[in-house]
């Protein structure tokens, strides 16, 4: 017998699959900056999201997928989301209340604060009825199977009864593809 699936749910499975190919376009020098005064690579959040964003709306234009993304739309005035919380990505039909997913982007460093964005994805999906949330990691270091460990259980205890409604994705290198770290069942495959 064939299971049915939820139309929301083929829908995001689908961004993932862009989600994907969007990170594998990301080239080096959009991941990591070099400052002029240094020779060492940087991870900025704000130069691969803005990458990020561009390289999404190609793919979702392209494909005519019928959700659109926005980056950090402040929703401070909406009539259901007061919080102030800003995300960085929203997928979702622009002025209907049918909202597919919501973003936060976190480069991986030592100290990566996570309970905050975890409690905006949280809010977004009790509050604006977004479908799942994502919390995309990017970066590599020499330790990073420690650290990304440590995120992956801090996340774990943020994210108790929301364990299927938001994913931890690590986005390790530039131009390769990234790895869903959570839920569970979902854990070390390639999106």
């Amino acid at each position: 017998m064939k299971v049915q699936i939820d139309e929301r749910e083929l829908h995001f499975r689908q961004f993932l699959k862009y989600l994907r190919i969007a990170c594998e376009k990301i080239d080096e020098k959009y991941f990591r900056l070099r400052f002029a005064s240094s020779k060492e690579l940087l991870l900025r959040e704000r130069v691969y999201c803005y990458e990020l964003y561009h390289q999404l709306r190609i793919i979702l234009e392209n494909r005519r997928f019928r959700y659109t993304l926005h980056g950090e739309v402040d929703k401070r005035c909406h009539e259901i989301i007061r919080k102030g919380y800003i995300p960085d990505f929203i997928v979702h039909i622009p002025g209907e209340m049918e909202n597919l997913v919501v973003i936060e982007v976190k480069p991986l460093r030592n100290r990566i604060k996570l309970k905050y964005d975890i409690n905006k994805l949280k809010y977004f999906i009790d509050k604006a009825e977004y479908y799942r949330g994502i919390m995309l990691v990017f970066g590599s270091a020499d330790e990073d199977n420690q650290r990304i460990e440590k995120i992956k259980n801090r996340i774990k205890r943020y994210i108790q009864d929301y364990e299927d409604c938001i994913f931890l994705i690590w986005h390790q290198h530039p131009r390769k593809k990234p790895i869903i770290l959570l839920p569970p069942k979902e854990e070390n495959v390639l999106i």
